[in-house]
């Protein structure tokens, strides 16, 4: 049997290519068909003649063949073009049903890979939305390049490309939106950062290149190639950073001044007596008439006065409130810290924390103070940023402490060489004895009528008592004494802010944050610019050490402190490359990298946002743990100690496990010797097989991944209490309509979510993100202006503020 294989496209082409021929055949037989058939002869003779006429007939007859070939070539060509199409239809008949059972036979292989992993097994991702900074969908997990990333809305970030599986290219990052423009066309805020791209196939693949950054005030930062197998392929290039306009920032004043007071009472008391005293006098006359007489009498009178004085003295407290709270706790430490509150009217400057700790506990270092030892007493006086609290503001100093044996919590504490609250005392004044009056009366008396011996009348003298003057009493006010009672410590609340924002010339307004309760605030985020330096959302521009527009932040941080806002720095996030993913990173170097953020803020609270990619990538974490564990190591010896959290995603069952997963990072930190003081989980982004219709909530949802996270931190560090294991827990939910639609965080959840946190004693709530407690754009999916449900501003904070009241000194 013979076979005869046809593709359309090449018959087609023939076709083309025969039709071409014809053309030009025709073309050339036209031309030639005057000189050829009207031949002259060469000379006048009859057999020039005759030879001219014989070649002008076969000129003609070949014409006429040509006019023959060519109605045959047409035919040709016609029948070869009908037959190409016959074949192409039947192609495409065949390819249709091909590419069915093809479809048919990917969704049955996939189905299972979707069903678990929201990921294909086969075929690639899709690609994000324009305008939408969606992130492109991951390629399958065998073969299939990652999607691109979608584009970012005006002044936002573009999606992150999708990365491949075992074999495939990681897509393109999105552009980074370029900034809004006013009416007069000038930028009214920052460009989006460009998307990272996606990272080629584990065994073959390249690496998807960054997307570029979007034009504003402060150009967006290119993204950041992806990363590919350095034996099968090339990393992505890093995208164009966006073109930075500039702009000029403001700053304000802060006032001074110190308000403190005691008191003592003094009454006095004054009593008034009065005697009476009767005199008697005898009188003798003699006569034989009348007789008259005169007699004297003294009379003595003692008067007795009681005077009582009550003098009240109310001694004034010194308007100060102290909260304490243990960070995280170890087999031989812990770190803890007492939030000073001035509730007076005045300016508290130049303020000193003293306490007692037991023996077998002692201060290893502290921040946001500085820390003096005498025995087992302990005094903190301010840094230089932190000297003044300003009325209704706070200050959160902290310690690391070692210890032998059991914790106990510090004893004797004094604010300012006093206790921290005042007391009412009342006096009561001594009674006086009234004086002694003397007093002398003279009585006549008349002598009655009579014959002999008479005897002279009676003489009555009265007199009055001297005036007895009380004794003076004096009273002295009680001393009141603010006494701390023992325990559960309470938990903290540090909502996220997103620094690199662009809300007004001066960033966000911490000063209204903190006149709604806020005391402590995590900024976000540090990340590689494309230099690979420590920058504010990866942007060149904002640079930690000489970024061109490194006073936006740090006026931010400024601010922030003048409100009385303790801060956390935040390294990483889902956006741009961690410091530790830059290739060819080291330990000493990442190291280095972190104690430039700490020595420009002084801030040594960090938190380490570890998502996406960053998660499987057991180099970068490895590096990345390393660094911190030799960065904790110095500032210890500097007195400085540096306080660790980990911010982790979840779901409902826990930390996910294995490479790739929460768990992981924890135990590559662990095993490389970090101090992890808590573990933050984001309770969000649960994916389609928890968002189904009558699922619990998403209260519950986070209240379940808060127990699980608890189980499994009992697990990794099994010298832990239960207690010690609760107060490592941080939860992070992110309120309102999350980018997930179906899944939206309630006031009520907020609420669920902080009595719960209250009663297992929970060490911190927290949520993204602080700008967005309001409600915004009503109805709006994970917008940047506020929650997108009906709110009162910082009502979802006013809410989990409660945590930090379950325990007041």
């Amino acid at each position: 049997m013979t076979f005869v294989f046809a593709v359309p496209e090449i018959i087609s082409s023939a076709v083309s290519d025969l039709a071409g021929l014809d053309s030009a055949l025709s073309a050339a037989n036209t031309a030639a068909a005057v000189p050829t058939t009207t031949v002259m002869a060469a000379g006048g003779d009859e057999v020039s003649a005759a030879i001219a006429s014989l070649f002008a007939g076969y000129a003609r007859d070949y014409q006429s063949l040509s006019a023959q070939a060519a109605t045959f070539h047409q035919k040709f060509v016609q029948a070869l073009s009908g037959v190409g199409n016959s074949y192409g239809v039947a192609e495409a008949v065949n390819a249709s049903i091909v590419q069915t059972i093809e479809q048919d036979l990917l969704g049955l292989i996939n189905a299972p890979a979707l069903a678990l992993l929201n990921r294909p097994l086969i075929g690639n991702g899709t690609d994000g939305a324009p305008g939408t900074g969606q992130n492109g969908g991951p390629g399958g997990l065998l073969f299939g390049n990652g999607g691109n990333g979608g584009s970012g809305a005006p002044g936002q970030p573009g999606g992150r490309g999708g990365d491949a599986g075992l074999f495939g290219n990681g897509g393109q990052g999105g552009a980074g939106g370029n900034a809004a423009v006013d009416a007069s066309g000038v930028p009214a805020g920052n460009g989006g950062a460009g998307g990272a791209g996606g990272h080629g196939g584990f065994l073959y693949g390249n690496g998807g290149n960054g997307g570029n950054g979007g034009n504003g005030i402060i150009g967006g930062a290119g993204g950041a190639g992806g990363q590919a197998w350095p034996l099968s392929g090339y990393p992505g290039a890093n995208g164009i950073d966006g073109t930075s306009t500039g702009s000029g920032t403001g700053g304000g004043t802060t006032g001074t001044g110190t308000g403190t007071g005691t008191g003592t009472g003094t009454g006095t008391g004054t009593g008034t007596g009065t005697g009476t005293g009767t005199g008697t006098g005898t009188g003798t006359g003699t006569g034989t008439g009348t007789g008259t007489g005169t007699g004297t009498g003294t009379g003595t009178g003692t008067g007795t006065g009681t005077g009582t004085g009550t003098g009240t003295g109310t001694g004034t407290g010194t308007g100060i409130e102290a909260t304490y709270n243990v960070g995280s706790q170890w087999d031989n430490g812990f770190t803890a810290s007492y939030t000073i509150t001035n509730s007076s009217a005045t300016s508290l400057t130049n303020w000193q924390v003293q306490f007692d700790l037991p023996a077998n506990e002692s201060v290893t270092g502290a921040w946001n103070g500085q820390v003096a030892q005498s025995g087992t007493q302990y005094v903190i006086t301010p840094a230089s940023w932190n000297q003044t609290i300003a009325p209704g503001g706070s200050v959160t100093v902290g310690f690391q402490a070692a210890q032998t044996g059991a914790y106990s919590p510090p004893t004797n504490l004094l604010v300012n060489g006093q206790p921290i609250t005042g007391g009412t005392g009342t006096g009561t004044g001594s009674t006086g004895t009234g004086g002694t009056g003397t007093s002398t009366g003279t009585g006549t008396g008349t002598g009655g009528t009579g014959t002999g011996t008479g005897t002279g009348g009676t003489g009555t003298g009265t007199g009055t008592g001297g005036t007895g003057t009380g004794g003076t009493g004096t009273g002295t006010g009680g001393t009141g004494t603010g006494t701390g009672t023992g325990g559960s410590t309470s938990g903290q609340y540090s909502p996220y802010v997103d620094i690199t924002l662009y809300p007004g010339p001066n960033g966000y307004d911490f000063s209204s944050a903190a006149q709604a309760g806020v005391k402590n605030a995590t900024l976000a985020f540090i990340t590689a610019d494309p230099n690979g330096q420590a920058a504010w959302g990866g942007y060149s521009a904002l640079d930690v050490t000489g970024g061109s527009q490194s006073s936006f932040i740090d006026n931010q941080i400024a601010n922030m402190r003048s409100a009385g806002i303790n801060g956390t720095i935040s390294f990483g996030g889902a956006a741009g490359t961690d410091l530790a993913a830059v290739s060819g990173q080291t330990p000493t170097a990442l190291q280095q990298q972190y104690l430039s953020v700490v020595n420009t803020y002084k801030i040594y609270q960090l938190d380490f946002d570890v998502e996406g990619a960053l998660q499987g990538n057991t180099q970068a974490l490895t590096t990345q743990a390393k660094a911190i564990a030799l960065l904790q190591q110095q500032e210890a010896a500097n007195g400085t100690p540096v306080t660790v959290s980990y911010t982790l995603p979840v779901l409902p069952t826990g930390l996910v496990t294995g490479q790739g997963g929460g768990l992981n990072v924890l135990q590559i930190a662990t095993a490389n010797g970090v101090n992890v003081s808590r573990v933050n989980i984001m309770a969000m982004d649960y994916g389609p097989s928890f968002d189904q219709p009558g699922n619990p909530g998403m209260g519950t949802y986070a209240i379940d991944a808060a127990t699980a996270t608890h189980s499994q931190l009992m697990t990794l560090y099994p010298s832990l209490s239960s207690e010690q294991a609760w107060s490592m827990v941080g939860v992070t939910p992110l309120i309102g309509i999350n980018d997930d639609p179906s899944e939206i965080f309630t006031l009520a959840n907020a609420q669920q979510l902080t009595t719960f946190a209250v009663q297992n004693h929970i060490g911190e709530l927290s949520m993204w993100e602080l700008p967005r407690d309001t409600t915004g754009t009503l109805g709006a999916v994970d917008a940047v202006d506020g929650s997108g449900v009906a709110q009162t501003p910082f009502e979802f904070s006013k809410i989990f503020e409660q945590i930090e009241a379950s325990s007041t000194l």
